[in-house]
């Protein structure tokens, strides 16, 4: 493999300045047409990490790259070994500095694009939509009460609840339930199945929002207003919100790049298209022979 990715370094060199000699290399059999399709693919990658680059306005200092050099000759004895083994190794010094550049060039892009990602409420519920087996107290939701003495009065108070009268200011006002009335009729976050059964019967088919009729029961008339459901505790949503986040930032600069290129109008030298668009059944793997 080593020897394989000295010769794709090499094709990449001339091949910046000369795209023609790809064709060439691979028509006297000094390249296979995987590796002139790797030397391509490396060329069309660094021209649009370039070209991102300046849209972004990101640059790469000498000096940054220089400390990575010298980060790297730390692993050796002398200047000299770390030379030799860049000669061993097919490259150069200009070459690693280009690499490096590269390098450097797309953790700017990435980082300015993971910047640019956040979760919004509306992904979070779309989530526990997706997934209700992963939604804690799914059955769960807040319940209000007003209680009185009389259906007429309680009919009353409906009659005011829907001329937009708010429920809680007249829980707080009217409610003979000393428990919840200063809460504004408040019963928290409950299963409606645990309700008793004559109350249970009358609020099971409603739906966030819904007030019921008045409801008797033990000589006092209930009237009951269910809110949300209790999805997820807090902790639990900022979870789904942390683990939405690493899914969007998952490959983000693969998919940024792949992006760009369905984007770009990439055109082929004419001797290099029968390589780059030839099926990959038809592509020789180095080392490896096609045919008897």
């Amino acid at each position: 493999m080593e020897a394989y990715q000295q010769l794709v370094n090499r094709a990449l060199r001339q091949a910046e300045n000369n795209p023609a000699f790809l064709a060439s290399t691979v028509d006297a059999q000094v390249l296979t047409p995987l590796t002139c399709r790797a030397v391509l693919d490396e060329l069309i990658q660094n021209y649009f990490i370039k070209l991102g680059a300046r849209q972004m306005n990101i640059t790469v200092s000498t000096a940054s790259i220089q400390e990575r050099i010298n980060l790297m000759k730390q692993g050796y004895p002398t200047e000299k070994d770390f030379l030799a083994d860049l000669v061993a190794e097919g490259t150069s010094v200009k070459d690693l500095t280009v690499g490096i550049r590269d390098q450097l060039l797309i953790t700017e892009i990435t980082q300015q694009l993971l910047a640019r990602i956040s979760v919004s409420n509306a992904d979070i519920e779309r989530f526990f939509s997706q997934h209700p087996d992963m939604i804690e107290n799914r059955d769960k939701k807040q319940v209000s009460q007003i209680v009185v003495d009389s259906r007429k009065f309680a009919e009353e108070i409906i009659a005011r609840i829907k001329g937009g009268e708010a429920f809680g200011q007249l829980a707080m006002d009217l409610s003979i339930d000393a428990e919840t009335n200063a809460s504004g009729g408040d019963l928290g976050y409950l299963d409606i199945k645990t309700f008793p059964a004559p109350i249970y019967k009358k609020i099971r088919g409603l739906k966030s929002g819904d007030t019921s009729k008045p409801i008797e029961m033990d000589g006092e008339f209930y009237i009951i207003k269910i809110g949300e459901t209790l999805a997820m505790t807090p902790d639990k949503r900022e979870a789904v919100r942390d683990y939405l986040l690493k899914a969007k930032q998952q490959n983000i600069f693969e998919k940024w790049l792949d992006d760009q290129k369905a984007k770009g109008n990439i055109v082929f030298h004419p001797s290099l298209q029968k390589y780059y668009h030839a099926p990959s059944s038809a592509v020789e793997a180095p080392g490896e022979k096609t045919g008897d």
